[in-house]
């Protein structure tokens, strides 16, 4: 790199105590080259633009070094796209082929919405700060639509997975370094310095410190509804002592709101912040203290020099936990902490306990218009099964008449077990526990209901053995309390087979009465349970049905027979 090339090296600042440097010089060759790659670029032949772009960017105060940072990546992309097309950046053309770009990309689905506005506004942005007229150059016209994108929180069963997980790891390797400063304090980021025992195993933890103030940034983010930013400033907090306990508060910056929130955790009595809450800040502040006398609160190590947390150590130790211990939420795709779905967590809990949009908008520093669009739509999977019940209520009242009774009746319709297979036998196979040809699961076949199921069906003891014969009521198997709802496509397609066998048996019926009084309470048995899963497993088996047709058990000639 030439002494001309680094004139245009731009350095901001993009963390706590990070800085990113940036070469301009790659705007002077066609599809801006990597830094490396500049000896084989072709010139573009616009020097004066790229110094221009580079003064302009570098002197304006209008935008934090973070947003230029940002703003630098997109204007990377729009350079790409003029070079491929060979039109001048700075150019109302260009501005045309890029709004067309941009709609096609979101038409063909390859860009979000939101992405294509903010590339299109970051260079409106980019080619106001360079004085060109954006009014007359930018379509007038609302080319998308914005699109608000909540954010979901996690449900009881992934925040008890998580926290579970991340509190064991924070209690067990803090007390080691606080043990054995010296050997994890100095030890090098890919020296495994200490052990974490969790479910029966033992795991050897690299950058253990920098991975212990990365989980004590989660289990923050949890307790205080805190985003990023702000736990990632956070100072060691004063311990103050007031009527209702002892409590750590402090005020922090909240940067894109240009403005100060308090951090709070203390004793039970005011809000609702566990009691063992405050147990895990003292471990916190003694570890914290322990690193480093200065005031920051949470740090990353390398080899005895500490410097404040990043993201980036945060999303190396998300990432470690989900590929370590394969974490999975209720959809099976990958589960990992962030500090925003667990602010999201909080929040819609406590809006939902008090109803009271003002109140959360206070604890989270935020505006109730802004809770009402972001922080209110809770979790998808708990929603999905509260409108599942409200159903089954509603249903219930029609044929109650009574709400209580409807109640009672939803609690009924959904109190039924529903597993993977593996759960499923790991929790009934010590009791005999089987599939049934339904592609349902029995807890035990061989229970008090097998014994009936041979006493009808004249099954004697003194005619031949009888104890090895399991029960084979299947019509029965939706009101038997043994029933077991086994989630997973092979089983719901064997569902499907078997109701689609009943409904074309309608044919041998005398009439639609006939055979809804037959099977009409083992049809709606059959529906609760397809709806009771989850949707994607049921749209799967509906799939499968569709074009493979009937499962092996249930074959279309045994619909006479049947």
């Amino acid at each position: 790199m030439t002494s001309e090339h680094a004139k245009l090296a731009l350095t901001l600042k993009t963390g706590i105590n990070k800085t990113t440097t940036f070469h301009f010089a790659r705007f002077l060759y066609v599809g801006v080259p990597p830094l490396t790659a500049l000896h084989k670029g072709t010139s573009a032949h616009r020097n004066s633009q790229v110094y221009r772009w580079h003064q302009c960017i570098a002197a304006t105060q209008e935008y934090s070094d973070t947003t230029k940072y940002g703003y630098i990546s997109d204007l990377i992309q729009f350079v790409r796209f003029c070079d491929s097309q060979g039109l001048i950046p700075e150019s109302q053309t260009a501005i045309t082929y890029w709004e067309r770009h941009l709609v096609e990309g979101v038409r063909l689905g390859n860009l979000h919405v939101n992405t294509a506005r903010k590339l299109l506004s970051c260079i409106r942005c980019l080619l106001q700060l360079l004085g060109h007229p954006t009014k007359q150059w930018f379509s007038p016209y609302h080319l998308f639509r914005a699109e608000v994108n909540p954010t979901q929180g996690y449900t009881d069963t992934e925040l008890k997975q998580l926290l579970r997980l991340i509190s064991s790891f924070f209690k067990q390797v803090s007390q080691q370094i606080i043990q054995s400063p010296e050997r994890h304090l100095g030890a090098a980021t890919n020296q495994q310095t200490a052990i974490f025992q969790y479910q029966g195993h033992k795991h050897h933890v690299a950058s253990s410190v920098t991975k212990c103030f990365s989980a004590a940034f989660y289990l923050l983010a949890y307790y205080t509804w805190g985003n990023t930013t702000v736990l990632l400033n956070m100072v060691k907090p004063a311990d103050k002592t007031y009527v209702d306990g002892r409590w750590f508060e402090q005020s922090v910056l909240k940067p894109r709101a240009n403005k100060y929130v308090s951090i709070s955790i203390g004793d039970n009595g005011t809000f609702h912040v566990p009691k063992y809450a405050l147990t895990f800040f003292e471990q916190l502040l003694k570890l914290s203290y322990l690193t480093s006398a200065a005031p920051h609160l949470l740090w990353q190590t390398k080899a005895s020099q500490a410097a404040p947390l990043e993201p980036a150590h945060l999303q190396t130790f998300a990432t470690w936990l989900q590929t370590t211990f394969t974490l999975k939420d209720l959809n099976g795709s990958p589960l990992r902490p962030t500090a925003r779905k667990f602010r999201a967590s909080g929040s819609y809990r406590y809006l939902a306990k008090t109803g009271s949009q003002v109140e959360t908008s206070l604890l989270l520093g935020n505006t109730p218009q802004v809770v009402s669009r972001h922080y209110s739509s809770g979790n998808q999977a708990d929603n999905n099964n509260q409108l599942l019940a409200v159903a089954y209520t509603l249903e219930g009242v029609a044929k109650c008449s009574d709400i209580q009774a409807a109640k009672a009746y939803a609690k009924q319709a959904l109190a039924v077990d529903i597993l993977p297979y593996e759960a499923f036998l790991a929790k009934y196979g010590h009791t005999h526990g089987q599939k049934t040809v339904l592609g349902t699961g029995c807890k035990n076949v061989f229970d008090q209901h097998a014994e009936k199921y041979r006493r009808r069906h004249d099954f004697s003891p003194d005619d031949f053995p009888v104890d090895h014969l399991a029960c084979a009521d299947i019509h029965h198997c939706f009101s038997c309390p043994n029933q077991v709802i086994i989630e997973s496509v092979e089983d719901m397609w064997c569902l499907l087979s078997y109701q689609q066998t009943i409904l074309d048996s309608r044919l041998t019926h005398l009439s639609p009465q006939h055979f809804d009084k037959n099977y009409s309470a083992l049809m709606d048995a059959i529906n609760r349970i397809l709806f009771s899963i989850h949707p994607k497993i049921r749209r799967l088996a509906e799939k499968k049905l569709k074009h493979e047709g009937r499962h092996p058990l249930w074959p279309e000639q045994m619909n006479m027979a049947f």
